[in-house]
C-alpha cells in the first residue's frame, strides 16, 4: 500500500500506488517542460500529510523557486515555516564526492522522508568517463530511497530530443522514470508527459497532455482508451414524444427519430459550408425540454454569448420570453481550436463530461476543430471520447459544415445517424437526406422537419402551459 503520491491527480491515477517506501524517481525533461513543478508538487503535497521533504537544488534560489511556486498555487512557504520542508543550495563548484558526502550528512541529520535533487546534471558531469566513481554514485542513489524509507526524486535536464538520455545505469535502478516533452503547437505551447518505466506497476496510458497553470499548477490529463466499442442504451424517447411522432408531420421521420435518440448514439448534422443552421441547436433544445434531458452544448465556432442569443431569439419568435429555459436545460461552453491545442481541448471536454453529467452532448462546429488540428492526433483522440460518451450512456450530436471529403467520411463512419442539409437550387429551402443504421434512407425537406419541429413545439407550450402565437401569424 503506497503512503505517497505525486500530488498530480491523473499522474496519481496513471500510477497508483506506485510511491511506496524505497522508490528512486527520475524525472527527466527539457528546460520548461515542468520538472521543478512537478518535484516541487510532489514534495508539498507529501509534506502537507506529514512527511518532511528535502529540496537540494545547485542553481535555483529558495526565494524565487518559493516566488514561483506560489504563482502556482504551491505554498511552499508556509510548510517551510512547519519544519516540514528544507531547502538547500549547493555549490555547483563541489565535486561529486563532496555532494554526495555533504547530502549523507543532510538525510542522516535531518530524517527526511522525501528528497529532490534539481538536478543531477553536474553529478553525472563530474564523473563523466570515471566508471567506478559513476558506479559509486549509481549506488548511492540506489540505496537512498532504501535508508530513508521514503520517495528519493532525480531532476534531469535533457537535451530537446528527449529520445537520447544519458543517465547511464541510474536508469536501471530506478523504479519510476517520466519524460517530460514540451513542443510548439501553431505558436502555442505543447506539453505531455510520458512514463517510460514503472516498476510493480500495471501500465496502459503511458502518455497524457499535461498544463501548467497559475493558481492551478500542473495537471495531467488522462485520455480515455477503450479495448472494446462500446454498445449503445437505453432510448430517449418518452410517451410524450413518442404521441408527436404519431402525428402526420413527423411520421416520415419518425423511425429515423427512434432510431436516432438512444443513449451512447452518435449523430452527425452537415451542411454546405456557406451556409449556417439554427435549426438543429433549436431542435435541441425542444427535445431537451420535452424529455427532461440536461444538454452540454460545445462550441468551436460561436461563443457562448452568442450561441445563447440565437437560442433566445429564436424562442422568443415563438413567444417564449422566459430564457430560463435556457438555463435549466442547456450548459453552453465554447472552445477556441486555435488557443488551445487538440489534446488539451479533448480533456477540458472530458473534464466537463465527467463533472456536468449531461444526458446530450451537441459538439457545434465540428469542422473547426478538425481543421486546425493535426488529423490522426485528433482522430485517435476523438475515436476514444465517442468510445466513452457511449460508455456514459450519453447521446452524441455532432454538427458541423462540409470541408472536403475526407473530413466528411471520417465524420459519417463515426455516426450512427448522418443529416445532411442540401440548398434547393430552385426555391428557398433545403433538401434533407438522413441515414440511420438498420434503418431505410429518406428524404425530405426544410419544411416537413420544421413542421415537424413545429409539433414538438406545440407540446413545449403546452407544458409550459404558454399560448402559441405562432399559429395566427
Amino acid at each position: 500500500m503506497g503512503v505517497y503520491e505525486f500530488g498530480v491527480t491523473g499522474l496519481d491515477a496513471l500510477l497508483p500506488e506506485a510511491l511506496v517506501p524505497g522508490t528512486l524517481v527520475v524525472v527527466a525533461g527539457s528546460p520548461g517542460s515542468g520538472k521543478t513543478t512537478l518535484a516541487t508538487t510532489l514534495c508539498l503535497k507529501n509534506a502537507v500529510k506529514g512527511f518532511k521533504c528535502l529540496y537540494v537544488s545547485f542553481q535555483e534560489d529558495k526565494e524565487k523557486l518559493f516566488r514561483n511556486m506560489l504563482r502556482l498555487g504551491l505554498n511552499l512557504t508556509e510548510v517551510a515555516s512547519k519544519g516540514l520542508m528544507d531547502f538547500i543550495k549547493l555549490p555547483l563548484s563541489s565535486s561529486a564526492d563532496d555532494i554526495v558526502s555533504e547530502l549523507g550528512a543532510l538525510v542522516s541529520k535531518g530524517r527526511y522522508n522525501v528528497i529532490v535533487v534539481d538536478s543531477i546534471n553536474p553529478l553525472l558531469k563530474a564523473v563523466e568517463g570515471d566508471l567506478n566513481r559513476r558506479a559509486y554514485l549509481q549506488n548511492f542513489f540506489a540505496e537512498l530511497p532504501k535508508i530513508t524509507e521514503g520517495v528519493v526524486t532525480l531532476l534531469y535536464e535533457a537535451p530537446e530530443d528527449i529520445d537520447t538520455l544519458s543517465l547511464g545505469d541510474i536508469e536501471f535502478v530506478a523504479d519510476i522514470i517520466i519524460y517530460l516533452r514540451q513542443k510548439v503547437e501553431r505558436r502555442l505551447v505543447s506539453r505531455e508527459l510520458e512514463i517510460r518505466k514503472a516498476r510493480n506497476v500495471s501500465l496502459n496510458v503511458v502518455q497524457a497532455p499535461l498544463t501548467i497553470t497559475e493558481g492551478k499548477g500542473l495537471e495531467v490529463w488522462i485520455p480515455y482508451t477503450f479495448e472494446e466499442i462500446q454498445p449503445p442504451g437505453e432510448s430517449l424517447i418518452k410517451p410524450e414524444l413518442m404521441n408527436i411522432l404519431k402525428t402526420e408531420n413527423c411520421v416520415e421521420l419518425s423511425d429515423h427519430i427512434l432510431n436516432s435518440l438512444v443513449k451512447g448514439r452518435v449523430i452527425y448534422v452537415t451542411y454546405p459550408s456557406d451556409i449556417q443552421l439554427i435549426e438543429p441547436l433549436t431542435h435541441t433544445l425542444f427535445l431537451a425540454t420535452i424529455v427532461n434531458a440536461k444538454v452540454l452544448l460545445i462550441s468551436y465556432r460561436y461563443s457562448s454569448a452568442d450561441i445563447r442569443h440565437l437560442l433566445e431569439k429564436t424562442l422568443k419568435q415563438h413567444g417564449i420570453r422566459d430564457t430560463e429555459l435556457i438555463d435549466k436545460y442547456i450548459i453552453i461552453k465554447s472552445l477556441n481550436p486555435l488557443g488551445v491545442n487538440v489534446a488539451q481541448i479533448n480533456a477540458y471536454e472530458n473534464e466537463w463530461i465527467k463533472t456536468l453529467k449531461p444526458d446530450i452532448v451537441y459538439f457545434h462546429g465540428v469542422e473547426t476543430a478538425q481543421t486546425v488540428s493535426e488529423f490522426n492526433t485528433y482522430a485517435y483522440l476523438l475515436v476514444n471520447q465517442l468510445n466513452f460518451l457511449r460508455k456514459e450512456q450519453i447521446l452524441t450530436i455532432r454538427e458541423g459544415s462540409y470541408i472536403n471529403k475526407k473530413l466528411h467520411r471520417f465524420n459519417s463512419i463515426l455516426s450512427d445517424t448522418i443529416v445532411k442539409f442540401k440548398p434547393i437550387k430552385e426555391k428557398p429551402g433545403y433538401e434533407i437526406r438522413i441515414w440511420s443504421r438498420g434503418v431505410k434512407p429518406v428524404t425530405t425537406t426544410g419544411e416537413k422537419l420544421s413542421a415537424c419541429g413545429r409539433e414538438m413545439f406545440k407540446f413545449l407550450l403546452k407544458k409550459l402551459q404558454l399560448k402559441d402565437v405562432t399559429s395566427t401569424q
